[in-house]
C-alpha cells in the first residue's frame, strides 16, 4: 500500500517528517495497544569495495615492473 504525503492530513504529516527528521520510531496505538509502527526509510549505501568497477579500464600489463630490472638503481 502506498500513499502520498500530502494526502494526509497536516498534523499526520508534521508527525511523519518528525519521524524522518529525528530518526526514530513512531507507535500508533489504541487503547494501549499498538496498532501501526511508523519508522524511517534506512537508504541504502552502495558498497564501496567495487564501486567504481565500471568506470576502469586495464590497458596493458599492470604486475610486471614499468622499467626492465637493469634499469632499478638498487640493482647496480
Amino acid at each position: 500500500m502506498e500513499i502520498c504525503l500530502n494526502q494526509l492530513s497536516n498534523e499526520v504529516q508534521k508527525l511523519i517528517t518528525n519521524v524522518k527528521l529525528s530518526n526514530q520510531t513512531l507507535t500508533i496505538t489504541e487503547d494501549g495497544i499498538p496498532l501501526v509502527i511508523i519508522s524511517p526509510m534506512i537508504e541504502k549505501k552502495r558498497p564501496s569495495f567495487g564501486c567504481m568497477g565500471d568506470s576502469l579500464n586495464i590497458l596493458e600489463d599492470i604486475v610486471s615492473p614499468v622499467v626492465s630490472e637493469s634499469d632499478w638503481e638498487a640493482n647496480q
